[in-house]
């Protein structure tokens, strides 16, 4: 699955997008579901990607922690440049 995600801060107009991408698979055993993953993008904010299985339980898969500061960050990163924000394979859950 590929999931994009875009968005700019409607307080200031005529900012740009703040984007994220996500390639993500899937491969279900009996019991369990396995993600294996990339994410990639503007690399600002943080960001988290996680699963929540049908116990309610979440799992995390990745975590990204920006090099930027809250208020200089996105200065830095968001001129449309798409950075490696990390990897994660074979992270399993139960159903």
């Amino acid at each position: 699955m590929h999931v994009e995600l875009a968005a700019s801060n409607p307080l200031f107009p005529g900012s740009p997008d703040i984007d994220t991408k996500l390639e993500i698979s899937t491969q279900t055993n009996p019991g369990d579901a396995c993600y294996t993953g990339h994410l990639f993008g503007d690399a600002f904010p943080n960001s988290e990607v996680f699963v929540i299985n049908s116990q309610k339980q979440a799992q995390m898969l990745i975590t990204f922690q920006t090099t930027g500061d809250p208020n200089s960050g996105s200065i830095h990163f968001l001129p449309g440049i798409t950075t490696d924000m990390g990897s994660f394979t074979n992270k399993c859950v139960p159903q």
